[in-house]
């Protein structure tokens, strides 16, 4: 099993502080199965430090894909801090 293929097998099983390790973990797989787990992530976890690791995540992958989906998530974030990460990630980008 790849690398990768070991970080998401029973991501969703996982503690919220392993959850948040592996988020991060996810930033040096620059694949569409990690963007599109972090944008899950990003647009629907209940904690805001998911959101923001995600968020931060994606901005190293550093994408043309990213730069959208993070616009899309400010539309929706409420959180300042995870707000002011995507504001900072969208001009990274």
């Amino acid at each position: 099993m790849s690398s990768f293929g070991l970080l998401i097998n029973n991501f969703e099983e996982n503690s919220s502080l392993l959850k948040w390790k592996l988020i991060r973990a996810l930033s040096a797989f620059p694949l569409i199965g990690s963007v599109d787990l972090l944008t899950k992530y990003i647009l629907n976890s209940e904690h805001p430090e998911l959101r923001w690791e995600a968020v931060r995540s994606l901005r190293i992958i550093n994408d043309k894909k990213c730069r959208k989906i993070l616009k899309d998530a400010l539309k929706i974030e409420s959180n300042p801090l995870v707000i002011k990460m995507i504001k900072l990630s969208i001009c990274k980008i």
